[in-house]
This record gives structure tokens, C-alpha cells and sequence, in this order.
């Protein structure tokens, strides 16, 4: 004869030792474990040992689990942020296009469409699509060194020997 008293499974013939959890509370640790990947956390905010915990962790295989849940989510947001950026290519070309059809038939003369307009509108493209949009500077602490001195920094992560005013 088996007892269920609440969560736990008690068999009579195990002198009256839990050694089964039920489904609900094996989702509620599993919901615990997706919020915070430690047993010992799991443990203490459902009320069950952390032996426990990490059994049901191994058996029911969460951190794989997890770790496809994460790969399908990263894949959905890499297609939705693709689909954007076409979208916005698509509207930004679609303008260049009307731009160039306009001066084509001369329904705007070339003194309408400044060569800043144009020059906006193929970095806007090349932003879409990548490139930079136009040319960074580095301000602060970075701004008075040389690229020899960038690099070796980068490279080696020592400061490069400085006099007074011009000390990193």
C-alpha cells in the first residue's frame, strides 16, 4: 500500500522514508531552478534538500534543457533582428530609389536633393547593413595616444611610459 500526504511519496516497506517527489513539486523546482541555477537556492526556497534537488537536476536534466530553451530563444531573437533590419534596408532603399527616380525624370532638379541628403541616405544603407555610420572618435583617457601605444596596450595590457601631464 502506498500514502500520498501532500508532495511526497511514502512507501511502508521503506520504513516510512520519502523517495519520490510528485509532479507538481518537481515543477516548482524546476521553476525555481530556471530563475536561479543553484541547488542549494532551489533547496532552500522549496523546502526540500539539496540532495534531493540535485537529483531531480540530473534526472529530469535540467541545465541541458535549459540550455536548449536558451538556444531557441537566441535563434528567435537573431531572426526577429534580421527580419528588422530587412525591413529597414527595405525602406531605406525604397527611398534612394524614389530619390533617384525623381531626379531621373527631373521632377527634382538636382539642386533639391543636396549631396548631404545623399550621402545620409547611403550611410543610413550601410549602417543598416553593418558598416559604421560614420567615423568614431576615442574621447577620454584613450584620446592623446598613438596607435602604436593603443595596440600595445591591447596587446599586453601595460600602460605605456608617460610624462606628466600626458600619464593614463
Amino acid at each position: 500500500m502506498v500514502f500520498v500526504l501532500d508532495t511526497l511519496v511514502f512507501h511502508p516497506e521503506h520504513n516510512g522514508v520519502a523517495n519520490r517527489l510528485d509532479h507538481i513539486k518537481i515543477d516548482e523546482l524546476w521553476a525555481a531552478y530556471q530563475v536561479h541555477q543553484s541547488v542549494h537556492e532551489v533547496a532552500r526556497k522549496c523546502g526540500i534538500h539539496h540532495r534531493t534537488v540535485e537529483r531531480y537536476r540530473r534526472i529530469e536534466r535540467w541545465d541541458e534543457r535549459l540550455e536548449e530553451i536558451r538556444a531557441k530563444a537566441q535563434k528567435k531573437a537573431d531572426y526577429t533582428l534580421a527580419q528588422a533590419m530587412t525591413d529597414s534596408l527595405k525602406l531605406v532603399r525604397a527611398y534612394k530609389q524614389k530619390m533617384s527616380d525623381a531626379i531621373a525624370s527631373k521632377v527634382v532638379c538636382d539642386e533639391d536633393v543636396t549631396a548631404s541628403e545623399l550621402e545620409k541616405i547611403v550611410k543610413l544603407e550601410a549602417f543598416v547593413l553593418g558598416g559604421v555610420e560614420s567615423r568614431q572618435e576615442i574621447v577620454g583617457r584613450f584620446a592623446d595616444w598613438s596607435d602604436a601605444e593603443l595596440e600595445e596596450y591591447a596587446s599586453s595590457g601595460k600602460l605605456p611610459a608617460r610624462s606628466g601631464s600626458r600619464a593614463a
